[in-house]
């Protein structure tokens, strides 16, 4: 149990001294970034999309490249990132109208 404290108290000494606004050589930290987050993908079968390409970027979507979709006229539209999804949310008929 003992063990136990010792540790958990290192641990939270370690967290509270990595959360200082300081690097390591004293000075303000600059640039710093959180690493990006895990891509995460929908769950759709490709024969539910419209067409299986994205209509933004016109990159072939596999099943694992679709990260979001949405619905347009009754159709769903996949995409392999949320930003392609953003500009087509903007002006759909201009992507599709290039088809």
């Amino acid at each position: 149990m003992k063990f136990q404290q010792i540790i958990g108290t290192a641990l939270i000494a370690l967290a509270l001294s990595a959360c200082g606004n300081k690097n390591s050589s004293g000075t303000e930290p600059q640039n710093v970034t959180a690493p990006a987050a895990p891509k995460k993908n929908v769950d759709i079968e490709l024969t539910s999309l419209a067409q299986h390409t994205d209509p933004v970027c016109e990159m072939p979507l596999k099943k694992a490249d679709i990260a979001d979709t949405t619905t347009y006229q009754g159709k769903v539209y996949g995409f392999c990132n949320t930003g392609c999804k953003e500009d087509f949310l903007k002006s759909p008929d201009k992507y599709l109208s290039a088809k």
